[in-house]
């Protein structure tokens, strides 16, 4: 859960300090925004894992597709995946905004 009064400050912050959301958590948000909007070529919710499979078998680099949506499904994960692999033991803040993502990111294989 977020707290829309907390996360709109947070995200006022400068990138660089360290109360400032997580970057997969930010991609995951994204992600499902994209999904509501008629403004943004995006694939249905239920599609996400079996397109992005898809796409990746194919060779295709889903940072550079076209549909925004599947872009930051893509982002928020490799960002998760990141953060994982270089500090399994992060901070706290880190820890939860992590978890925030992982729980609002499509899966993804």
């Amino acid at each position: 859960m977020i707290h829309k009064g907390n996360l709109l400050y947070r995200v006022r912050l400068p990138p660089t300090h360290k109360d400032f959301p997580h970057p997969s958590l930010l991609h995951a948000i994204c992600a499902i925004a994209a999904t509501h909007t008629a403004w943004v070529n995006s694939i249905p919710p239920e599609k996400v894992e079996e397109t992005t499979t898809r796409a990746i078998s194919c060779g295709q680099n889903l940072e550079e597709i076209e549909d925004f949506g599947l872009a930051q499904a893509f982002a928020a994960r490799r960002a998760m995946d990141q953060s994982a692999t270089c500090c399994a033991m992060g901070s706290g803040q880190t820890m939860f905004g992590l978890v925030q993502a992982a729980v609002r990111s499509p899966t993804m294989s």
